[in-house]
């Protein structure tokens, strides 16, 4: 479900603002459009609710109201068993709301455990030459203020290396701040120039450098989402069978923190309880306990695949 458009942005990388609509400017569906929408998809069927935008948490900042009043109206007017899950929130404008939203989530179960908050560098000096709006405290503050609340909340961000100007010190603290934070899962990307953008016209890092931290970080980031996920195992959790993967062998349960566990067989769209086995940097692998769908409560074994690539 679409719910905005552009961002209050100006980073100097992007070449978005400059094919689409421009810095500084969102424009935001309206919230009874929204709903209405919704109800209508749920009452198809729809399990899953997907809100997506730019920069979701700058939702209704044109119209005088924001995110967290659009969470709340979708939960109280829409009935039904579904899972909402929030798309990407760029920090400072998720520090306008992080506390209201969070009341959101502890109060319903129905919106996943899952927050995707790009920093792009653990950096400060390196965030000023992209022009990002936030410091990385405002960015760990975030993080500490959600793990107290959730402490098995699934936290995504992403991580840009090889930006014009990285130094080796630089890049060591975007290391650094994912190991402290313990993020669960990191989308890497080695920069690539934009054309018409700031960046392009900097001073830049090269290929090879950016082959080699890549290289280091991805390391660094499995090790950390391993952690993370290991954590898991021997415990029961319960989500929604939302996939099969790729390869037809698998099915695919969301858990309530939006963390993909691998079962031998399911009813897609299926609310389950499932016991997790094992665990890679990826995905956790499981038994299914008990599903909503089923005459019967069951168990069944489950071959361990490590190789298995799932849907992320």
């Amino acid at each position: 479900m679409p719910i905005q458009v552009g961002c209050l942005g100006n980073c100097s990388f992007c070449v978005t603002k400059i094919g689409r609509m421009g810095f500084g400017r969102v424009k935001s569906y309206d919230m009874d459009d929204i709903v209405n929408a919704i109800a209508n998809a749920v009452n198809r069927g729809a399990r899953e609710i997907y809100l997506t935008g730019q920069e979701i948490s700058a939702y209704g900042r044109d119209r005088g109201y924001d995110l967290a009043d659009l969470l709340e109206k979708i939960l109280s007017r829409v009935n039904g068993r579904f899972m909402v899950r929030l798309g990407m929130m760029e920090p400072l404008e998720l520090s306008r709301i992080i506390d209201r939203l969070l009341d959101i989530v502890r109060s319903d179960w129905r919106v996943y455990r899952f927050f995707h908050i790009p920093v792009q560098s653990g950096s400060d000096r390196v965030l000023m030459l992209m022009r990002r709006k936030y410091s990385v405290d405002l960015f760990r503050d975030i993080v500490m203020r959600i793990r107290k609340v959730f402490p098995d909340a699934t936290i995504a961000t992403d991580i840009i290396v090889g930006f014009p100007g990285e130094t080796d010190e630089d890049f060591l603290l975007s290391v650094k701040l994912i190991e402290e934070l313990g993020i669960d899962k990191v989308n890497l990307a080695r920069y690539s120039r934009r054309p018409f953008t700031e960046a392009a016209y900097m001073e830049q890092v090269p290929e090879q450098v950016k082959k080699e931290r890549s290289k280091i970080a991805t390391d660094v980031f499995n090790r950390v989402a391993l952690e993370r996920n290991r954590m898991f195992i021997g415990r029961e959790m319960w989500g929604i069978v939302s996939e099969v993967d790729f390869k037809g062998e698998n099915y695919v349960v969301r858990s309530y923190n939006y963390k993909p566990i691998a079962v031998r067989r399911a009813d897609i769209g299926a609310f389950v309880k499932v016991k997790v086995t094992d665990a890679t940097p990826q995905r956790l692998f499981g038994q299914l306990l008990e599903s909503e769908s089923l005459s019967v409560k069951y168990r069944v074994d489950f071959r361990i695949t490590e190789g298995l690539d799932l849907v992320s």
